[in-house]
């Protein structure tokens, strides 16, 4: 069983009785014995008492999104069962002991009846109520919108791997194909004698192996295709402006167009120049388009990995998938201006967690720093070991920082410092409650101008075990 939803230390929510209190209320029903792994009421059942523990504990789960998430566990001194009692309405969650454990059983009835007479113990129990009925609200509303998302983005996922990889075979096949058909058309040129088609293959062969030439600023370009078209202009050659840019993006330039000197001259160097610009655009093109398509296919990989739509819950799962994924589906935001640092401790061992809850942390904590950073600067995602049983995940960027008057409200519900309809305030509010409630793990921040970073420290083994 995973850590709770609730805190149970929460005494507003989960509000405990001294021993004489609990004594008194023992006038208004029994005490029964339960055995470990007893039920004391079940979800959806509609004829159950209210309880008080006396001894042991008792865990209390419900049916949310096709899996059982623990809500919390009652100690001694708690009650449970109340909210549907109240609100007339089945019960919501399942109650069972987790050790054998003593109970006070108090009859509906009998519990109506106290809560009318207005004593500590009723009013203690309304405001129990109340709280806890918002809390189970928000929390199912958001899982019922997550599962939803979720299957969404699956499907959409998988109907677009297909397409996307047959694309990518496409675009492959053309470029070997587009190439042949160069090859044929060379062959059939009689303005090039078979020495000079040599030349051209060799000439061809060279410049397609060749490492892709890093691309260069755009004055820096355009003086390179000026060069390389007024050198073909010089020699005659018509279409000089139209052949200089898919010569230049193959990194041939005016110094290397000199050695075609020796080979050409005349209709035969047209002949070249114009194959090779034409042969190399259509390979860059078809290189493009390969990559495009690889590209999607990355994208929907990304996808199906940041949804974990196959999996239970918790599984065992290496971090750093999690973080790319998010990553390149935040690649929006981050290509334009932001550079991305990765520091990972690929020795890091697999830790027990939910990958869709945990990417969700993620998400939050890199858009909200893409957004500090306007778009521009550096960020930085590192992973490490802490201690012997714990994993650290930081996510720092170099943006101006949280001003220290707001630093301590960060973490509340819809406390936001961006604009009207830009954030609702809920993002870090989730994040902790996935990272403490949901893995029993730690998330702080530390802000200094320039130097932003929020650590998540999460166990290897998953949320600390309560109950069986």
């Amino acid at each position: 069983m995973t850590a709770p939803v609730h805190d149970p230390a929460d005494r507003v929510l989960f509000p405990t009785f001294a021993p004489e209190v609990v004594e008194d209320m023992k006038r208004w029903g029994t005490v029964e014995e339960v055995p470990a792994g007893g039920v004391l009421f079940a979800e959806g059942e509609t004829d159950y008492d209210l309880f008080v523990v006396l001894e042991g504990r008792i865990r209390v789960t419900k049916r949310i999104g096709g899996d059982e998430q623990l809500l919390t566990v009652h100690e001694a001194g708690g009650i449970a069962g109340e909210i549907g009692i109240l609100s007339g309405a089945p019960a919501i969650a399942t109650g069972t002991a987790v050790e054998p454990a003593r109970v006070l059983r108090i009859p509906v009835d009998a519990f109506r009846q106290m809560i009318a007479q207005s004593t500590p113990f009723s009013r203690a129990a309304l405001q129990a109520l109340s709280g806890r009925t918002r809390d189970v609200d928000a929390q199912m509303r958001q899982q019922e919108k997550l599962t939803a998302l979720g299957r969404m983005a699956a499907g959409l996922a998988h109907e677009l791997n297909n397409p996307a990889a047959a694309a990518r075979r496409a675009a492959a096949a053309l470029r070997d194909e587009m190439a042949a058909a160069q090859r044929r058309s060379l062959d059939h040129d009689c303005r090039l004698d078979p020495a000079q088609r040599d030349a051209v293959r060799a000439v061809y062969a060279r410049l397609a192996s060749a490492p892709a030439p890093k691309p260069a600023d755009a004055l820096a370009r355009s003086d390179a295709e000026d060069a390389v078209a007024l050198w073909l202009d010089e020699r005659g050659m018509e279409d000089a402006w139209e052949c200089a840019p898919s010569l230049v993006d193959a990194g041939l330039d005016a110094a290397g167009l000199q050695a075609l000197d020796a080979t050409f001259a005349g209709d035969a160097l047209e002949a070249a120049v114009e194959w090779l610009a034409g042969t190399l655009l259509m390979t860059t093109l078809a290189g493009e388009l390969e990559g495009s398509a690889g590209k999607i296919s990355t994208l929907v990989k990304a996808i199906k990995e940041y949804s974990y739509m196959d999996r239970g819950r918790l599984q065992r799962l290496d971090v750093h998938d999690g973080l790319e994924s998010t990553l390149a589906m935040l690649g929006h935001k981050l290509r334009s201006g932001i550079t991305v640092h990765r520091e990972y401790d690929r020795t890091l061992p697999q830790i027990c967690a939910s990958g869709s809850e945990l990417n969700q942390v993620w998400t939050n904590l890199v858009d909200n720093a893409a957004a500090a950073m306007n778009g521009r600067g550096n960020l930085w995602i590192r992973t490490m070991r802490e201690g012997l049983d714990s994993v650290r995940i930081e996510i720092a960027d170099d943006g101006p920082g949280i001003p220290p008057a707001v630093q301590p409200r960060i973490w509340e519900p819809f406390f936001t410092t961006k604009g009207v309809g830009e954030g609702t305030g809920l993002g870090l509010d989730i994040a902790r409650r996935i990272v403490e409630r949901g893995h029993g793990g730690v998330i702080r921040a530390v802000s200094h101008p320039g130097d932003t970073r929020f650590i998540v420290t999460l166990r290897i083994d998953g949320p600390p075990r309560t109950g069986a």
